[in-house]
């Protein structure tokens, strides 16, 4: 009876868990389309930086400690400690995205009050993601996800039908952030019978916490900066018009990611084993054959992008973007090395070796908030999108070149 349980659980966790990032990953595009189609190009520039911003700011309130508590197998800080730990993390969260909204919004109150709201959105996400981490670390993360994927379809479709009947971004943004809220609240309470009480904890545990978790911190909110990161540097810059006309090229980005991690995130496991048995030949044979469907898929949506994407994209997005074309090309090329990225930071991981990457993915966020803005006034959108490609391509190769001589280090130890 327990084992099928156990795979009735696994089974939902997986259905679940494919929901929650398929709505997580085109929530933007279809929000966009919305917008586009019933407000216009401002309203849209708007969202996009304030989805953005959002998203960068859930660095900070996640803390990258997900992972970090499902492998918590000997319990080495209660739930508790994660508990209080959160509401530290998603206050800062909060407390940060005020001066950042007031800073990025230039005075735009709509722009400013927008990124506020949507950074309040996934303070929630944030806080309730420590509630899902006990319940995955205890096999039930078909439960938190389910939970997610109902939250993010019910936002999806009222901030849509909302903003298609009034074309106000504010009362929009208002209503899916208090609806947030209300579903938090009543989902999660549903099943507080599942987590354990709250306890007082100790602040020097919370803090030692804080300071072990630190790593996989910098290293998640370098990840998340850098998958959004000309888009900070077009604000303030270009005007929220030409930030939607990039957010309607950029959205295709996410494309090949997608793809690529429905394909190797159920092999995950299999890496770990072969690493641990030393078996590297045959991790080897896996990691040929992986590289190479990430630059066949990254090929095949540049020719689609070039034969059919730029008109489907006018279409979706109701906007003349034939004279922006080569944008999506570049922009494109970039998609596979961002795969490439979200993969060779998982075989890093995979080989404990993600803290020498943490190096190379802060050289490269010093990189775009140095040259981004430079390469920006100099090439226009062009310019940032060049600039970007060639960062992320530097960072593919430093990250590679690690996990390459680590391989060949485990090869001579065999």
């Amino acid at each position: 009876m327990e084992s099928h349980i156990k795979n009735n659980n696994q089974k939902g966790a997986f259905f679940w868990n494919s929901v929650a990032s398929i709505l997580n990953s085109f929530q933007s595009a279809v929000l966009l389309i919305i917008i586009s189609h019933s407000g216009g190009t401002s309203d849209a520039g708007i969202f996009i930086f304030a989805y953005a911003a959002a998203n960068l700011m859930t660095g900070i309130g996640k803390f990258g400690m997900r992972q970090f508590q499902v492998s918590d197998t000997i319990d080495k800080y209660s739930f508790s400690e994660y508990l209080y730990s959160r509401k530290v993390t998603t206050f800062v969260m909060l407390a940060l995205s005020i001066p950042y909204a007031l800073g990025s919004g230039a005075g735009n109150n709509v722009k400013i009050i927008t990124v506020l709201l949507w950074c309040g959105v996934r303070a929630i996400e944030a806080y309730e993601d420590v509630y899902h981490g006990y319940l995955q670390k205890n096999g039930l993360l078909n439960i938190g996800a389910r939970i997610l994927s109902i939250r993010m379809f019910v936002s999806i479709i009222t901030f849509s039908l909302v903003y298609y009947l009034n074309k106000n971004l504010l009362t929009a943004s208002v209503i899916n952030f208090l609806l947030a809220a209300a579903l938090a609240l009543i989902l999660n309470c549903r099943y507080r019978k599942l987590y354990p009480s709250a306890t007082v904890v100790d602040k020097r545990s919370i803090v030692r916490l804080l300071i072990e978790n630190s790593s996989l911190f910098i290293s998640s909110f370098c990840y998340m900066y850098l998958g959004n990161a000309p888009k900070y540097s077009i604000n303030n810059i270009l005007s929220d018009e030409m930030q939607a006309v990039f957010g309607y090229m950029f959205m295709p980005v996410f494309l090949v990611n997608l793809l690529c991690n429905f394909i190797l995130q159920p092999l995950l496991t299999t890496y770990s084993e072969l690493w641990h048995n030393k078996n590297i030949k045959d991790l080897k044979r896996l990691i040929y054959r992986h590289f190479i469907i990430i630059v066949t898929l990254t090929l095949i949506t540049v020719l689609g992008g070039k034969f059919i994407g730029i008109y489907l994209l006018e279409i979706i997005y109701n906007v003349s973007l034939i004279p922006y074309a080569h944008i999506l090309y570049i922009l494109l090329v970039a998609s596979g090395l961002n795969a490439a990225m979200t993969y060779s930071r998982t075989l890093l991981t995979v080989v404990r070796h993600q803290n020498i990457a943490l190096l190379g993915y802060l050289a490269a966020c010093l990189a775009m908030l140095i040259g981004g803005r430079p390469a920006l006034k100099l090439g226009g959108m062009t310019g940032i999108s060049i600039y970007y490609s060639i960062v992320i391509l530097l960072l593919n190769v430093y990250s590679f070149a690690i996990f390459a001589f680590v391989l060949k280090k485990g090869s001579a130890n065999k």
